[in-house]
């Protein structure tokens, strides 16, 4: 083969190499998000057992069963409390919603055990998913995820009901 001929598409196979593997590079991982207790807290939510037949409230006398509803508390980074005030969520925002289990301790409801912690990182590199990456922490783990590359499927399908307020469903009140 002619040397020239040669020479004339190597970089041509570099070009094609670097272009699929760009494509097929998943996006990067959200990283766990330490120190976010530190943070400026947003807001708390509960989210009570959704009512069924089988755990309608008791009428009369009996007791009623603890509810296995949910109470969740969203923190902001720095720049996501920008985000926030500003209405443009800048590169490096971070939002944590940290999910525990609601319990019943007498007539107190009281937060139980962690359930999850569900983490929002703005990063170009997720544009799939509105700019924004996700990913859900199982438990008290700061490894098992929930999420990874299922993220466009479990997490932004829902938030893009937010799409006015760049995904984003808390509100900072004043």
């Amino acid at each position: 083969m002619n040397l020239r001929l040669l020479l004339c598409f190597i970089p041509l196979a570099f070009l094609i190499v670097s272009l699929v593997a760009r494509e097929e590079s998943p996006a990067p991982e959200v990283p766990y998000p330490e120190g976010y207790r530190s943070w400026q807290h947003i807001c708390s939510a509960i989210l009570p057992l959704k009512q069924s037949p089988s755990n309608t409230p008791p009428t009369g006398s009996e007791t009623p069963a603890a509810p296995q509803g949910l109470i969740h508390h969203v923190y902001a980074n720095p720049a996501a409390v920008d985000g926030y005030r500003t209405g443009h969520f800048p590169e490096g925002a971070v939002l944590v919603a940290d999910w525990f289990v609601l319990e019943q301790e007498g007539p107190q409801l009281v937060q139980g055990p962690r359930k999850s912690l569900n983490v929002m990182v703005r990063d170009a590199r997720h544009a799939a998913t509105g700019g924004w990456g996700f990913e859900d922490f199982d438990r008290d783990s700061r490894s098992v995820r929930n999420v990874g590359a299922r993220a466009a499927t479990m997490c932004f399908e829902c938030h893009t009901r937010a799409k006015a307020r760049e995904h984003v469903f808390s509100e900072l009140k004043p």
